[in-house]
């Protein structure tokens, strides 16, 4: 796990890897949730803020993230990490 925005966005997506437990007993993390950690963590609209009840050591409820939030979570997909348009 080297590929970071910056040893902040590090330390925070490290921290909720803690905080929710999504570490497997052998302390190897659960994959499965850097990717989108990545991301939430990754921007500078506290999007991560607005997402995280949808987040547990079962699994991401991205339905009901994309329910809650409108448009406004889908149009991260079109967003880079650095806050500046895609351009797609």
């Amino acid at each position: 796990m080297k590929y970071f925005m910056d040893e902040t966005h590090k330390n925070n997506v490290m921290k909720v890897i803690r905080d929710k437990r999504l570490v497997y007993p052998d302390g190897q993390v659960d994959y499965y949730y850097l990717p989108a950690l990545f991301i939430l963590l990754s921007t500078k609209n506290n999007l991560y803020k607005k997402t995280r009840n949808y987040i547990t050591a079962d699994g991401i409820d991205f339905e009901a993230m994309m329910k809650s939030s409108g448009t406004g979570t889908c149009r991260l997909s079109k967003s880079r990490p650095n806050g500046q348009a895609s351009g797609h």
